[in-house]
C-alpha cells in the first residue's frame, strides 16, 4: 500500500479502499450462439501475405496519380480548345476583311 503514498491525489480517500491483499475475481461471459456461425460452404476465407500499411500506400498512391492524370487530361484538352477558339477567331477575321 505504500506505493501508493507517492501518487498525486487531490483526495487521499481515492485510495483507503484498495489493498494489495485483495484479488479481483471476475466472472467472463460466455456469449453462446443460438445460429450456426460456420461459413457457407462456397465462401472461402483467405488472408493477405502484404503489409497493410504497404497496401493502403500503394492505393493511396494509385489514387493520386490516376487524379493527377485527369487533371491533367482536362487540362490540356482545356488548352487544346482554348487553342482551337483563337485559331477559329483568326479565320473569322481573315474572312471577314476579304
Amino acid at each position: 500500500m505504500e506505493y501508493l503514498t507517492k501518487l498525486p491525489s487531490q483526495d487521499s480517500r481515492n485510495f483507503s479502499s484498495m489493498s494489495g491483499d485483495q484479488k479481483l475475481q471476475t466472472r467472463f461471459s460466455v456469449l453462446i450462439p443460438t445460429e450456426d456461425t460456420a461459413p457457407a460452404s462456397h465462401q472461402v476465407i483467405a488472408t493477405s501475405s502484404g503489409n497493410v500499411l504497404l497496401r493502403f500506400l500503394y492505393k493511396k498512391f494509385t489514387e493520386l496519380s490516376e487524379k493527377k492524370k485527369n487533371e491533367q487530361a482536362e487540362e490540356s484538352l482545356k488548352r487544346n480548345s482554348e487553342h482551337l477558339d483563337i485559331e477559329a477567331d483568326e479565320q473569322r477575321k481573315v474572312t471577314k476583311t476579304e
